[in-house]
């Protein structure tokens, strides 16, 4: 089976259940020597390989939640010098703040490898949000987790949801729901563009000259980063700027609007309003929190 492992650089990167796929058998016949030296722990063993091409380096690693986790944490690693008679150095990361992480692992598993295709499509979508565009950082923990936020997004489980309207602390301490969306309480002070707009200028639908209208623009962090951005922004909330005017923008955004509108029938009319503004592209971003409904979907 051809082109099993993951190539960064120099290095290969292959789970230890594929080594039997492996078309160079030297290599082979290294890293399975290798996993039977006495120094490896029998209790918690390595599971993946990362043989350097050029260096001829070997590095055993365990990934205790390989099987589980979308991006598991590396907890120890077993270095084994070139063309060298002595032990590995060990060194263990099980304590550390911000551990490296293992990308794109289905590419070091066979195409049968249980969870496999779910962890295709979970790299599909990183892909999409553009968290593979400068790898340079993201092969640590918290240096991928502030990534994740910068696009507006965050992990769960192996899901990336929209941060959208998330309100602060424990929604469960407020009590039952009454019926009532506290709309105002909704909206966060953003650091970055929220999600939906940054999809919008990363396929190509905000492009340089264009005007924008950010329909229920809560405190306006997405109107005031558009502006930074050099395009002409303006929006509207009718709680945080209830006395601005409404404009027919080439690009009309409602972010995460619908989803705390109770009322049917005042959700349809939100979303009228806001299609009669957009002269060419209208976005939508719904966060949805409903038995067997999870996730944000952007339309």
């Amino acid at each position: 089976m051809a082109n099993i492992g993951k190539r960064v650089a120099d290095d290969l990167y292959v789970h230890v259940s594929a080594l039997a796929h492996l078309e160079d058998i030297e290599q082979r016949k290294r890293i399975e020597a290798a996993l039977q030296h006495p120094s490896i722990c029998a209790h918690q063993p390595p599971n993946v390989a990362k043989l350097n091409l050029r260096s001829g380096r070997l590095s055993l690693l365990a990934y205790p939640d390989f099987d589980n986790e979308p991006f598991p944490a590396l907890e120890a690693s077993w270095v084994f010098p070139p063309e060298s008679t002595s032990g590995p150095t060990f060194r263990i990361y099980a304590d550390s703040l911000n551990p490296p992480i293992l990308h794109r692992k289905e590419l070091l598993v066979s195409p049968t490898f249980p969870g496999r295709e779910e962890w295709v499509q979970l790299t599909a979508t990183a892909e999409g949000l553009g968290l593979f565009d400068d790898t340079t950082t993201i092969g640590f923990r918290l240096n991928w987790e502030r990534l994740i936020a910068s696009k507006g997004y965050r992990l769960a489980g192996d899901e990336f949801l929209p941060l959208g309207n998330e309100t602060h602390g424990d929604t469960e301490a407020l009590g039952p729901f009454d019926g009532q969306v506290q709309r105002h309480l909704t909206a966060l002070t953003r650091s970055s563009l929220s999600a939906p707009v940054q999809l919008l200028f990363r396929h190509g639908l905000l492009p340089p000259g264009s005007t924008v209208f950010d329909y229920g623009c809560g405190r306006g962090g997405d109107v005031t980063g558009l502006a930074a951005n050099g395009l002409a922004a303006h929006g509207w909330d009718p709680h945080f700027a209830p006395d601005q005017p409404l404009f027919e923008s080439d690009v009309v955004n409602l972010g995460f609007v619908v989803n705390v509108i109770e009322d049917p029938a005042e959700r349809v009319d939100a979303m009228h309003k806001a299609f009669k503004l957009a002269r060419r592209v209208m976005s939508i971003g719904v966060m949805l929190n409903r038995p067997g409904i999870r996730g944000g979907h952007l339309v």
